[in-house]
């Protein structure tokens, strides 16, 4: 009973072994693949840079129009229920 305990415990180590293995050649090669080289890393933290810079004030802009537009509709629909007194 007990060597057979060992055997089950002995198999599981050597598949978590080989799992461990496994997943760091995965690592290795997924890190490979996605390694930039020094001028398209810092082109892609420029570019990325400027990305937020443009969303952040694109956003900004559309909250104003937006606003904007609500506030001339409200007055054209007040001035429309005014005219209807």
């Amino acid at each position: 009973m007990q060597s057979t305990f060992n055997l089950i415990i002995s198999y599981k180590m050597n598949q978590q072994a080989e799992d461990i293995k496994a997943i760091r050649e995965m690592m290795e090669k997924s890190s490979k693949f996605l390694s930039l080289s020094g001028l398209s890393g810092i082109f892609a933290g420029v570019t990325a840079t400027l990305s937020a810079i443009l969303l952040r004030y694109g956003i900004l802009l559309w909250v104003i129009g937006f606003g904007f537009c609500h506030i001339i509709y409200g007055w054209i629909m007040y001035n429309k229920y005014d005219q209807k007194k």
